[in-house]
């Protein structure tokens, strides 16, 4: 797993080495793949999580995608056979009331561009932690920014559950049908 400090904090996923850095964008992230600071072949499935720090930095929607592109390319030249997997951007508690659109914009470009352009796999994370359109509060910390350990616990659980092999093969399937358009 890659990404920012919400992936950092995810606790004991199985079968995933977890090299997320606080602080982390997808420009950032995608110049340390590209460096070589992170290492990224090997692995058969790789989650990337990130984005929330490009959205509290000003970045808009098109911006994000802009930068997962070359973050997507980065880690194709060091892994070309890695099934990716790219988590939706969370919302923050501090700041909802005005990031809301652009995460929402940004995570449908996303969808798309995983699902059409990269060839990866999308996990709507986000939905877990709200309902009814407003925050979850219970699931972060009291600094309004991070997970708490009850939403770190949740978001791993998730994602666990969403990248075992039988549910990566069914959602490759259906990508696979979507972007042909059998639906």
């Amino acid at each position: 797993m890659v990404g920012d400090s919400i992936a950092r904090n995810v606790p004991d996923l199985r079968g995933f080495e977890n090299q997320a850095k606080g602080g982390e964008t997808t420009r950032s992230l995608q110049m340390r793949i590209a460096n070589g600071h992170i290492k990224v072949g090997g692995f058969r499935v790789i989650v990337i999580h990130v984005g929330t720090n490009d959205i509290a930095n000003g970045k808009t929607a098109e911006d994000i995608v802009f930068y997962y592109d070359n973050l997507i390319q980065a880690i194709r030249r060091q892994n070309q056979t890695a099934t990716l997997v790219v988590s939706a951007i969370i919302p923050r508690w501090l700041d909802d009331g005005h990031t809301k659109p652009v995460i929402a914009k940004a995570n449908q470009l996303l969808q798309r561009n995983a699902d059409r352009k990269w060839a990866c796999l999308f996990l709507r994370s986000d939905k877990l932690f709200r309902f009814s359109g407003m925050v979850r509060k219970e699931f972060y910390q009291q600094d309004t920014l991070h997970l708490n350990v009850l939403g770190s616990k949740r978001l791993r659980d998730f994602v666990a559950t969403q990248t075992s092999r039988e549910q990566l093969r069914l959602k490759e399937e259906c990508r696979k049908r979507c972007v042909r358009g059998d639906r």
